[in-house]
């Protein structure tokens, strides 16, 4: 049985923020192959995760769908080994990857998706993003990711993301109280700051994931006995 797989680049944008589809190529630092995280892989998931950089580069997006199937010939793996490597790849929190059900495969090839980038939304996420007493049945089918949207209250926010983001952003910022304050925090400012608001679902996805990534370690040094968490590989990207 062929597996394929929703994957999202964790800060993606933040290491490529001028980054623009058809660039041709992706900024990578000379300390790359000396990071702590590259240095526990194998040499078959650095190249994996090399792989996965260009596909990023070449869509210009951090989420992707692939398989065994599309990759390169010289990797020459099977189904099982690309989850392993996945799996290893995302405990070093270099990616985020989730198994697509069958369902949502069929209905890709259906609609003659060619395994680029997806909406891979998922029926349940895991937490509430925004608040604690927010139940998956209040959260609506997410807009289309350039469609033109005008946020200004919190409640607002809650609708706009598919599962999918919500289950990554809880995964990778697992306290809900934080993500609705640094939510708040962010709305109150672009309501004041109109100018600077994002106008597309796009752009609201990427200047939360920024917003939460700069104020995660703050949070994270303030809880008693917390060391600071480490973000993704310094200098990989």
């Amino acid at each position: 049985m062929e597996y394929t797989f929703s994957v999202t680049i964790l800060k993606w944008r933040e290491n490529n923020p001028k980054h623009r589809k058809g660039m041709g190529g992706f900024m990578i630092k000379n300390g790359f192959f000396s990071d702590y995280k590259i240095a526990q892989l194998k040499p078959i998931e650095v190249g994996l995760f090399l792989y996965l950089l260009c596909i990023a580069s070449e869509s210009s997006s951090d989420q992707f769908v692939i398989s065994a199937r599309t990759l390169p010939k010289q990797f020459r793996i099977s189904n099982k080994s690309l989850h392993n490597h996945l799996d290893q790849l995302q405990s070093l929190q270099l990616v985020s990857c989730s198994k697509l059900p069958p369902k949502l495969i069929k209905e890709n090839k259906e609609k003659g998706s060619k395994g680029g980038v997806v909406n891979s939304e998922q029926p349940t996420p895991q937490s509430s993003l925004f608040s604690e007493n927010t139940t998956a049945a209040a959260l609506k089918r997410a807009s289309p990711a350039t469609a033109l949207v005008d946020i200004s209250t919190i409640e607002q926010m809650q609708k706009l993301f598919d599962d999918s983001t919500l289950r990554i952003w809880s995964q990778l910022y697992p306290d809900p109280e934080f993500l609705h304050r640094v939510t708040l925090k962010a709305v109150n400012y672009y309501n004041n700051n109109p100018k600077k608001k994002p106008r597309t679902v796009k752009g609201w996805k990427q200047t939360l994931g920024s917003w939460y990534d700069k104020d995660w370690p703050k949070h994270v040094r303030s809880i008693p006995g917390e060391k600071k968490q480490e973000g993704w590989a310094e200098g990989a990207v």
